[in-house]
């Protein structure tokens, strides 16, 4: 029986499956690289949003139990207002916590309003004193 043949074949079995691990090791890192490259362009872009997101409160009333603000969106994005807290800063500095928040109705508010056109109206219910 001829042992050398035999240790060639176990070398090569010891190859091929260092040589697996090896690329195993580089294909899981590049894909662990690409998904934290997306993260990071996702944040960016997010970022980037963010300071394109303006917009002025320019009234707020309350009426028939409403409490509607109008806004006027100065920015290029549109924006899309999910909750609004007020609070009142004059009780707060007597001591008394007076911030409450609101879902707005009508939350959907397009960027180039024209002054001279009617501004969008957040309205939401308004049951606090």
């Amino acid at each position: 029986m001829n042992r050398r043949g035999l240790s060639t074949v176990v070398g090569m079995v010891f190859a091929i499956i260092a040589l697996t691990s090896t690329v195993t090791y580089i294909v899981y890192s590049m894909n662990i690289l690409g998904q934290f490259d997306q993260t990071i362009v996702g944040q960016s872009q997010q970022t980037l949003n963010q300071a394109k997101e303006k917009f002025q409160v320019t009234g707020a009333a309350i009426a028939n139990s409403n409490f509607n603000i109008t806004v006027s969106n100065t920015g290029v994005l549109p924006i899309n207002f999910t909750k609004m807290w007020v609070t009142d800063t004059t009780l707060q500095s007597e001591g008394t916590d007076w911030t409450y928040s609101y879902t707005p109705t009508h939350n959907f508010v397009v960027p180039g309003d024209n002054p001279d056109k009617h501004r969008p109206s957040l309205s939401s219910p308004c049951n606090h004193q």
